[in-house]
């Protein structure tokens, strides 16, 4: 009987222990997800991994009585790490499982600065049955050179990490420069070289807003170097939009703050254009009724002078308003439309409308 109650006794304690380590790693398993799906949450979001870390202890704080919750740890080193070497090589194998079960795909990229580091964000298009059209990020590369020679060597390279067959191109995708269009060395003849059939993925907004730029050079006054003087004439000083704001007071008008263009921004020289508009009759008298002899008083520049001076500058912008709106109209039609059969629906139709 003794033998039996030790025998008993040695069964209960494993037993135990079992049932202890197996919710040890339940618990673990549990804080493991908390964290990863912590950590997925932020970069979704765009969340700092500084943000995530004061995030951890307000949760500590909040669920003061979860085991998870007090043991969670996901400070900036850590959630960085999980979200190199975790979350991206598992979302990046599972990207490439689709891939590989498409019969084709498409390519896009750009050049971006990230301070003075040259970074090309690989964009990846695809088709699944169960989801249509997918577009996913496959990797972003850090290449200092931006030769046509060096990004198709980029490209290569990111295919053949990935085992992505480079005769599955379809097209590529990027800005409408020399180095990725040119006739003569640029990206698309030389992978053209190798994918006979490749396609060029232009960017329609971007042949909108080229053609309104080069045409912009031949009228009889710069509008954007104006709107830009104009801009910086009272960004730079509290003083001179507070004597504005009075003078606009002083006439009975809303007062309304010029908008800034930014010449690499397409979108924003029709809106820089109305603003001005809007406010020209006030403004050009605020400007014209500015005595520059004045020691005490706010100058005007002699461009800005010249320019509300001129019948010729009202009459261009008033040209450009009209204009750029229905370029403005037809470049946001263009972003709406999220495939290519779309888009040339889209086309054609404007097309024929434009005949008729």
């Amino acid at each position: 009987m003794a033998y039996n109650n030790d025998y008993e006794i040695e069964i209960s304690d494993d037993s135990e222990a079992t049932t202890a380590t197996t919710d040890q790693k339940k618990t673990l398993t549990k804080l493991t997800a908390a964290e990863l799906s912590l950590v997925y949450h932020g970069v979704r979001h765009g969340y700092s991994y500084i943000s995530q870390s004061c995030t951890v202890d307000l949760l500590k704080k909040i669920f003061n009585e979860s085991e998870i919750g007090q043991n969670i740890s996901c400070g900036k080193t850590k959630a960085r790490e999980l979200s190199v070497n975790v979350l991206a090589p598992f979302f990046t194998s599972k990207l490439i499982q689709q891939i590989a079960q498409s019969s084709f795909y498409s390519l896009s990229f750009d050049g971006s600065n990230k301070g003075t580091i040259k970074m090309f964000p690989f964009i990846i298009n695809y088709f699944t049955i169960q989801c249509g059209i997918v577009r996913s990020a496959l990797e972003i590369v850090e290449q200092p050179r931006e030769t046509a020679q060096n990004i198709v060597d980029t490209l290569r390279d990111l295919l053949k990490k990935h085992n992505l067959d480079i005769q599955k191109l379809t097209s590529i995708g990027a800005d409408n420069t020399n180095t990725n269009y040119g006739r003569n060395n640029s990206v698309f003849t030389i992978l053209q070289l190798e994918v006979v059939n490749l396609l060029k993925g232009n960017c329609f907004c971007h042949v909108l807003s080229n053609s309104a730029k080069v045409s912009h050079q031949h009228l009889p006054v710069d509008v954007e170097t104006y709107l830009s003087q104009l801009y910086s004439h009272f960004s730079s000083s509290s003083k001179r939009i507070a004597e504005l704001k009075e003078y606009f007071e002083f006439v009975e008008i809303e007062y309304l703050c010029l908008l800034q263009h930014i010449k690499i921004r397409w979108l924003s020289l029709y809106n820089s254009i109305d603003r001005l508009l809007k406010v020209y009759e006030p403004l050009a008298s605020y400007f014209c009724d500015i005595n520059n002899d004045n020691a005490d008083a706010i100058t005007c520049p002699p461009a800005i002078k010249i320019f509300f001076s001129s019948n010729m500058s009202k009459c261009t912008l008033y040209f450009l308003h009209q204009i750029l709106f229905d370029i403005q109209t037809k470049n946001l039609e263009l972003q709406r439309y999220s495939n290519l059969h779309q888009l040339l629906i889209y086309t054609e139709s404007s097309r024929v409308c434009s005949k008729n």
